[in-house]
């Protein structure tokens, strides 16, 4: 595991989310079980690069206080999927840029390494200016 997604499995625990990573088919996405905040991650999951996104995620919904068991869908037009992106961006955005410098900042180096959807760039650029002010 990278350190990120270290950064990501530690910040959930300092907010009483537990996790499990389970060896499943590589189309199975994560999920979340909101009510026991619990994160179950797949280990084979097909895009690895994506893994940090989905913690991200799946934090949100139980800290945005989602309700029910809830698998990992970034393009779902539900507000509940919506919220979870933003919160992911934000918190993925204060993690990786913590120890660069403004000048040095990557909007597109970003999205590649943590294989964030296209259509989330609009809310990272967002984020990543407000993390600079």
């Amino acid at each position: 595991m990278d350190d990120l997604l270290n950064k990501l499995l530690n910040y959930a625990m300092e907010h009483g989310i537990g996790y499990c990573i389970e060896s499943f088919s590589p189309e199975i996405p994560p999920l979340v079980d909101t009510e026991r905040h619990l994160i179950i991650l797949n280990s084979n999951w097909q895009n690895q690069k994506e893994l940090s996104m989905q913690v991200a995620h799946e934090i949100g919904h139980v800290i945005n206080g989602d309700v029910g068991t809830l698998h990992y869908s970034p393009c779902s037009d539900s507000s509940a999927e919506a919220d979870a992106n933003r919160y992911a961006i934000k918190l993925l955005v204060f993690m990786y840029f913590e120890d660069i410098d403004q000048e040095d900042t990557n909007e597109e180096q970003f999205m590649d390494d943590l294989a964030i959807p296209a259509w989330l760039k609009d809310e990272s650029h967002k984020e990543i200016l407000k993390f600079y002010e």
